[in-house]
């Protein structure tokens, strides 16, 4: 059985704040046709080396390719991802798919799609939902949390990496409430799969007055080769919100170690 966070938002959002309000920023990466998702039904590796990932274009109605370049550090490669807005419109929720990595020019291709969170279709909702078997762990600022129904937005970050069956291996995700007057309240969560040998290594919280981020790096040390472990960092897991209605949102991440390739990177944003 499935948990999902719907509950949760639902209870700290309000009837009201569910009717809250959303500005659309530029993508800060390039966008190309809807027609390019095609189905992908197991991974693979092409000619030239780059990495497929299994996709349903069906679970991601009318989304775009988005194509950006990481950042190759310590024999990894490293991916950043952001958005903005301001609270206009109705509440939405974002999805990123990842369907391509090259490791010769550390580069991706990443399907993303973007809906109103009240009309959302079961399968993007279903990326909010807690594979059974893994480990959770948060910390909640307890302090801020018994004024949260002063709150007029909540924001959600999500990143996960995923494993080629799809089964979500580590996440971190930071959730954020606030207010016109300064009220804040910090939610940090992490997560990770022990049933296939998955461990949290290390997790810490960088919090303010206009932020929520969670940090953690996970590994395996079976997951591949007995004699060689697998590493992900969640380095950025951050939602940010100004008294202003401004947001924003970012996540990092990379992966290493043996077998690294056969890991792939998803996230789901709700911004107000």
């Amino acid at each position: 059985m499935k948990h999902t966070r719907l509950p949760l938002i639902a209870a700290q959002l309000g009837v009201a704040a569910l009717i809250a309000s959303i500005g659309i920023a530029a993508p800060a990466y390039a966008d190309s046709e809807t027609s390019q998702l095609v189905a992908n039904p197991t991974r693979y590796i092409d000619h030239s080396g780059v990495v497929h990932y299994q996709f349903d274009p069906v679970e991601l109605p009318g989304a775009i390719v988005r194509v950006d370049a990481g950042t190759s550090t310590d024999g990894s490669c490293q991916f950043t991802g952001t958005g903005s807005g301001s609270a206009k419109d109705a509440p939405t929720i974002e999805v990123g798919s990842e369907l391509t990595f090259d490791p010769a020019t550390c580069t991706r291709q990443i399907a993303v799609g973007k809906y109103e969170l009240s009309n959302a279709p079961a399968s993007v909702l279903a990326t909010l939902n807690i594979p059974k078997g893994m480990i959770t762990d948060s910390v909640i600022d307890t302090a801020a949390s018994a004024q949260a129904a002063l709150s007029n937005w909540y924001g959600m970050m999500n990143a996960r990496v995923q494993d080629p069956i799809g089964i979500h291996v580590s996440e971190t995700e930071a959730e954020h409430t606030w207010n016109s007057g300064g009220v804040v309240s910090h939610h940090n969560r992490w997560g990770w799969y022990s049933p296939t040998g998955w461990s949290r290594t290390s997790s810490s919280t960088l919090n303010t007055s206009i932020a929520t981020n969670t940090r953690g790096t996970f590994q395996n040390i079976i997951f591949c080769n007995p004699f060689a472990a697998t590493y992900t960092n969640h380095s950025r897991t951050e939602f940010r919100g100004y008294t202003s209605g401004l947001w924003d949102w970012c996540y990092t991440m990379s992966k290493s170690g043996d077998c690294a390739e056969l890991l792939s990177y998803h996230y789901s944003v709700i911004a107000p």
